[in-house]
């Protein structure tokens, strides 16, 4: 019996047992009710299964018929009890499939004593519908039963196993039709899309019991330490999917068929799919959807185009389907392939085993998290290698690292392959730092526990390294301060913490510092919640991008001011310069220094169409010499900016500050100390 709770199996079984008394019912509720007093129960299913096979064998002994009555909604239920039927000397069944209708399955089921969950229910239904009970399981003949007026009509069903004999030679003369091939039988087609699956559903099988023990463990729930790749796949598949599917030596098979056929490994779609020869009794054989070889190498084509070539459907193509797509990307590989066929594929082959997954691929068509080719694989390990090395940053060279480990064993790819690479581009603002001898308890060595903090707004008791570089008006003078950390940024040449104060007279004040000047103290288990820490971050970010260098001044009301749009003007001023033509033409390029609303230049000369018509607004000085004008508005606290002060500085007399007055005076007094220092 197969079906659903409700759906009649027991009525047609104790019906039955009055149509042909020589018979036996073997149910599992009945068994679980004796073993555990309860049928409720589902107890050790080893021991239930014990009891099952015992029954089956005196019954075929006794030579009476069984009617082995339980949902059997699981295929390699299914499969792996056929089996164990056959080793007790039962080995001709007949499947009788009750598909009652669901809703008619809940109103039955409210009316018993001993309900199920409606959940549960609709799970197996789902399990049924994706997997239907066939022949190639190891049954003589499915039939589909319904009831007529609650009753089945017995008399058809005896004839139906009186013309047994007959069907299954039918059905093996149209199976020699079919041209067989390696994977025609349905246990080692299975095994091999479940194997494809896992691969999916876990990137980097095989390799856990080195890269991840602790999640291999997880998935397999054994306490033998695993140190083989085959151990490991054998492991993963017989507790992610089935005993039958795990043995070794057939998966060694499948993973060499695999990489000969392009579905894992470097080779590319152009080989033909390369099938070995069906070994096994023509005679006893029953056939499933890809038995055939035609079908069966179409659809590993199509899951080769989906590992190798990932499709998506960008905005600019939103007139056409995904699936119209995908399939038009196949038709290129795939000779004879039709929307038709490739929408069978996905129903019977590419949602069932989740090769792809059940929810509606509307922008994209790929296998799990498979969504680069292999060129845009390397372009994407280059550049993740090159943020890396050439911005020393920890985190991202900790993730450089265990891809490259991954790729490397995957032999995706091979690092040295790269080692001699000529390296189109890279970054040349490195850290001027010396990172390699800071002590580990840095916070530039403490990058991970910094992350952890920001993401779970915990707050952090800071201390400075003696003998550091700090602003004159440093707010945290030796000693320890607390701060809610926001962000991890780089700008210039190192890494900075921006965070905000808590405590003391710098409360709220939002700064940076250098993550090579101090260290973590100490963490407090006092935390706020992720919109807070989310809020303070858009302040920060406001200050910071409105700003000339990351200096945010020490004045918490002044921050606060210009936080506030109708009070931001009271804390704003403009830095204006002239320039000479000569010089003009470099600082009128960069414009994205600041927000757009923040910068006012001179229009440039000639003409140029490219030119901002909201930024080049300015009309020339009238000065001869210094003829180009730019206007900045900066936060008050630029004054004391020394970032500012040293890029004019740097024009030497190529630029004049016009205003403000204060920066003009401090500009003089530099150039001042510099004419003693040289006189």
């Amino acid at each position: 019996m197969i079906g659903v709770p409700g759906s009649g199996k027991s009525t047609f079984a104790s019906q039955w047992l009055q149509y042909d008394p020589n018979c036996v019912i073997v149910s599992t509720d009945a068994i679980r009710a004796e073993l555990f007093g309860d049928e409720s129960q589902q107890g050790n299913w080893s021991l239930i299964e014990q009891e099952v096979l015992k029954r089956v064998k005196a019954a075929v002994a006794a030579n009476i018929s069984v009617v082995y009555d339980a949902t059997n909604f699981k295929r390699s239920h299914r499969i792996d009890l056929l089996q164990k039927f056959a080793n007790v000397g039962a080995d001709k069944w007949m499947a009788w499939y009750l598909k009652t209708p669901l809703k008619e399955c809940y109103r039955r089921n409210q009316q018993r004593q001993r309900q199920v969950d409606e959940k549960i229910i609709e799970s197996y239904d789902k399990s049924l519908k994706q997997f239907e009970p066939i022949e190639a399981e190891g049954f003589t003949r499915v039939t589909a039963l319904s009831m007529v007026n609650g009753e089945h009509d017995f008399s058809v069903i005896q004839k139906q196993i009186k013309s047994l004999p007959r069907s299954i030679v039918n059905r093996r003369n149209c199976s020699r039709k079919k041209i067989l091939h390696q994977y025609s039988g349905l246990i080692d087609f299975e095994r091999l899309m479940y194997l494809i699956s896992l691969m999916i559903k876990v990137p980097g099988v095989g390799l856990l019991h080195e890269t991840n023990p602790q999640l291999l463990q997880k998935l397999v729930g054994n306490a033998t330490p695993i140190t083989d790749s085959l151990v490991e796949i054998s492991a993963l598949m017989s507790s992610q999917y089935h005993s039958i599917y795990a043995q070794p030596e057939a998966l060694a098979n499948d993973l060499e068929w695999l990489e000969k056929n392009a579905i894992i490994g470097e080779q590319g779609l152009n080989a033909e799919i390369d099938v070995g020869d069906y070994l096994g009794d023509i005679n006893q054989f029953e056939t499933h959807s890809y038995s055939d070889i035609d079908t069966f190498s179409r659809l590993i084509k199509i899951v080769r185009c989906l590992v190798h070539y990932p499709c998506f459907r960008y905005e600019e193509e939103e007139d056409k389907k995904s699936q119209e797509m995908f399939l038009a990307s196949l038709q290129l590989h795939i000779y004879g392939i039709t929307q038709a066929t490739f929408r069978k594929d996905i129903q019977r082959a590419l949602h069932p085993y989740k090769i792809l997954p059940n929810t509606a691929m509307k922008r994209a068509y790929c296998v799990g998290t498979a969504v680069l080719n292999k060129y845009e694989l390397e372009q994407v390990y280059k550049v993740l290698r090159s943020h890396a090395n050439d911005l020393e940053d920890p985190i991202a060279l900790s993730t450089y690292q265990g891809i490259e480990k991954k790729l490397e064993l995957s032999q995706i790819l091979r690092s040295d392959q790269f080692a001699d690479d000529y390296r189109v581009r890279a970054i040349t603002n490195k850290t001027g730092v010396d990172l390699e001898n800071l002590p580990d308890y840095a916070a530039y060595n403490q990058q991970n526990e910094l992350t952890k903090a920001i993401l779970s707004g915990q707050l952090l008791e800071l201390d400075r390294f003696p003998h550091t570089g700090r602003h004159p008006h440093d707010p945290h003078l030796n000693q320890p301060f607390q701060v809610w950390p926001l962000q991890v940024v780089f700008a210039n040449i190192g890494w900075y913490l921006g965070y905000e104060t808590k405590g003391g007279n710098a409360d709220k004040l939002f700064r940076f510092e250098r993550l090579d000047r101090f260290f973590i103290n100490r963490s407090f288990p006092e935390t706020r919640s992720i919109d807070e820490q989310k809020a303070a971050l858009l302040k920060l970010e406001k200050l910071y991008k409105s700003s000339y260098s990351l200096h945010l001044g020490t004045n918490v009301t002044n921050q606060q001011k210009y936080l506030d749009n109708r009070q931001r003007a009271s804390v704003e001023i403009t830095v204006e310069i002239w320039c000479k033509e000569s010089i003009f033409n470099f600082i009128s390029e960069r414009t994205k220094r600041l927000p757009i609303n923040q910068i006012k230049m001179s229009k440039r000369p000639g003409t140029n169409k490219t030119q901002s018509k909201k930024i080049f607004v300015l009309p020339t000085t009238g000065d001869p010499e210094y003829p180009y004008c730019c206007q900045l508005t900066l936060p008050c606290w630029t004054i004391e900016d020394f970032e500012l002060k040293r890029w004019l500085v740097g024009f030497g007399d190529q630029v004049k500050v016009i205003h403000p007055v204060e920066i003009v005076e401090q500009i003089k007094l530099m150039g001042d100390g510099i004419s003693k220092l040289y006189q």
